[in-house]
């Protein structure tokens, strides 16, 4: 059953002053110190109903995949499905953080951020859920800076095909007219992890179109010298079976 919003807590109503970000399908309002409102964007009346249906798609898979200490946590539903509270991360995503703290992260914190990583991709998709837009500005930082995965927007579950797929520097191609499935997954795992290891997306600068052509030619950035080289080119090149392979894989190594 899905949880409905039943918290006591006084909130603001989403207003331009509250509004801390604009995706494709939606806006995220700050409304307390530890909420988030995820509502679907609504400045185009052509779009409103697969953003409102990227929101009920999050809404359904908060409620799949219940509190876990991967995922970001849903403190309430809308009764219409129509918004998505969460726990608000003033950490903010990995990647900002990563980006932030370049010069102090450790070897420990890596290591733990990528187990932390493998062990959520691993929880999706043994609930059938095609996260589908993998990266690490997915992942937030919670208080104790452990890594959890959040923006189920673009996902599918069973019985929903995914609505989107993965920016170009993680995604595998393919024809983008057939449903998502975990192997482009494993693929854009890869390419976080590459994010974790080198501080930015595989090939940035380079045009879209010439990442697909690279990708598509399995020319991909070296990784000899990066944080889980081994297991970024393994996803890269499809040589894992599952997630649940990877998360073998790194154990065997750390």
């Amino acid at each position: 059953m899905l949880p409905l919003v039943t918290s006591s807590t006084v909130l603001q109503r989403p207003t331009q002053q509250n509004l801390i970000a604009v995706g494709i399908f939606s806006v995220v309002y700050r409304l307390s110190d530890t909420l988030v409102r995820k509502l679907p964007r609504a400045d185009d009346a052509f779009t409103l109903p697969g953003n409102l249906q990227a929101i009920r798609n999050a809404a359904t898979i908060y409620a799949l995949l219940g509190e876990n200490p991967r995922i970001a946590r849903c403190l309430s539903i809308g009764e219409t499905m129509d918004h998505v509270d969460l726990e608000f991360y003033p950490h903010g995503s990995l990647m900002s953080y990563l980006q932030t703290h370049k010069e102090s992260i450790s070897d420990a914190s890596r290591i733990r951020w990528a187990r932390q990583i493998i062990e959520a991709v691993v929880l999706v998709h043994e609930k059938g859920i095609v996260h589908s837009d993998l990266a690490l500005r997915q992942f937030f930082l919670d208080s104790d800076l452990n890594a959890r995965l959040g923006d189920f927007g673009a996902s599918g579950y069973p019985g929903q095909e995914a609505l989107g797929m993965e920016g170009a520097s993680h995604c595998l191609p393919r024809n983008s007219d057939e449903p998502n499935t975990f192997v482009p997954d494993l693929f854009a795992l890869g390419s976080t992890l590459y994010e974790l290891g080198v501080g930015e997306a595989p090939y940035r600068g380079l045009e879209d179109g010439l990442i697909e052509t690279l990708y598509a030619q399995e020319i991909f950035p070296p990784v000899d010298d990066v944080f889980c080289g081994c297991i970024i080119m393994g996803c890269w090149r499809g040589e894992f079976l599952s997630t649940k392979h990877v998360l073998l894989k790194f154990k065997e190594l750390f």
